[in-house]
């Protein structure tokens, strides 16, 4: 039996279905489930064989033309019914009657499977549509994946009690150790590499929703940024990141120069917006993934993090490339006015989003034995703003 079909097996049974991918149950049935591979060759995707639509494209971003092209291409494949094209290979489970039963109550046909990024977070995603409901199945299948997948849970009950109106969130509910999610994208499909008005709106409710004032030494979020730097101080450096060391101290020297003590406002931040985590349209931003909101976070936080993670990820843009992007936004008149108003310090808020940001994720690299190709984009244009602002 091969990793990816143990994969398979094990994630299923997480679910409540006990599946062979041998036959050893008399009178067992049959299913076949289609995958797409990761550059590596590891099951990215997978997806019941007599599936009529390509869920699995639910988890790939649809932003930039190559994507559209894709996505239209294997919407074409499935309206031929040809979608053994794009499947790179095929696996076969055998059930006995009742856990055939259990698939087909909670699975259906219409399903696909994000087997998940590698590493201490690793969840599995299964997106499920059914007639009267499309829903996201995270499971984790880590032991700190269960914690993030708890806190998840937590977070979307936190952001109901806001009664948002420009903001439109999941719904969530835990199955086990599993959370279960409505799909925004039932109410808008549209994505855009651009922070636009609905974007901004969603900003300035955020902060209405939930602004307060205090000292940032205050602030879990600054004492998280202190202990993951005294982490880092006493870690290896990671081989594959060259400019470790570097990095390192340009964050300490940022760090050094904050006046703690003063206050200023904080609010609310989803922390990973990108292009890919939300939906738009006129006036509503559908944003998922709730996993590491940030309660006492820099009020431009989400802002931020949507143009200098997102516009790295999306084709590895340049510095002076992702500037133009982000000073076209902050130099926006509704963007000056909104932070004139509230006293927003622009500046000191760029700071601290790098602050926290890059020293998160220095601490998940530190962990991780390979690191993508994106890592080595990522922290040379951290590096760069530590630098240059």
């Amino acid at each position: 039996m091969t990793n990816d079909n143990t994969h398979i097996v094990s994630i299923l049974k997480l679910c409540g279905i006990d599946v062979s991918i041998e036959n050893v149950v008399i009178n067992s049935i049959q299913k076949k489930i289609l995958a797409y591979p990761n550059p590596d060759g590891t099951i990215r995707w997978m997806w019941d064989a007599e599936s009529t639509k390509p869920l699995f494209l639910k988890f790939y971003g649809v932003i930039g033309w190559k994507s559209k092209l894709f996505s239209a291409f294997v919407q074409l494949l499935f309206v031929l019914k040809l979608q053994k094209i794009i499947a790179k290979k095929c696996v076969a489970i055998y059930l006995d009657t009742e856990n055939l039963e259990k698939y087909k109550s909670l699975l259906g046909a219409e399903w696909a499977l994000f087997t998940g990024t590698p590493g201490k977070l690793r969840k599995a995603v299964i997106t499920i549509h059914k007639k009267s409901e499309s829903v996201f199945l995270k499971i984790p299948l880590t032991d700190a994946a269960k914690n993030i997948v708890a806190l998840e849970s937590k977070n979307l009950s936190m952001l109901e009690k806001l009664q948002l109106q420009n903001s439109i969130v999941p719904k969530g509910i835990m199955h086990g150790i599993s959370l279960q999610q409505t799909d925004v994208s039932q109410y808008c499909s549209h994505r855009s590499s651009v922070f636009g008005n609905s974007h901004l709106l969603s900003m300035i409710e955020f902060f209405e929703k939930t602004n307060h004032k205090k000292s940032l030494s205050s602030t879990l979020f600054w004492q998280i940024i202190e202990k993951n730097i005294a982490i880092l101080i006493n870690s290896n450096p990671h081989p594959d990141i060259l400019i470790w060391n570097e990095l390192l101290k340009n964050l300490m020297d940022e760090k050094n120069k904050i006046d703690v003590s003063a206050e200023q406002q904080f609010c609310l931040a989803h922390a990973d917006l990108t292009a890919w985590n939300c939906y738009c349209d006129d006036s509503k931003l559908y944003i998922y993934d709730w996993e590491l909101a940030i309660e006492d976070a820099p009020v431009l936080y989400d802002l931020f993090h949507f143009h200098i993670q997102g516009n790295c990820l999306l084709g590895n843009q340049s510095f002076e490339q992702i500037e133009v992007k982000l000073n076209q936004v902050l130099q926006s008149e509704k963007v000056k006015a909104f932070c004139k108003t509230n006293n927003i310090d622009v500046e000191l808020n760029l700071k601290l989003y790098l602050l926290y940001h890059v020293s998160v994720s220095l601490c998940w690299y530190a962990e991780q034995k390979d690191l993508h190709l994106q890592v080595q984009w990522l922290t040379a244009l951290w590096n760069k703003y530590l630098v240059e602002k």
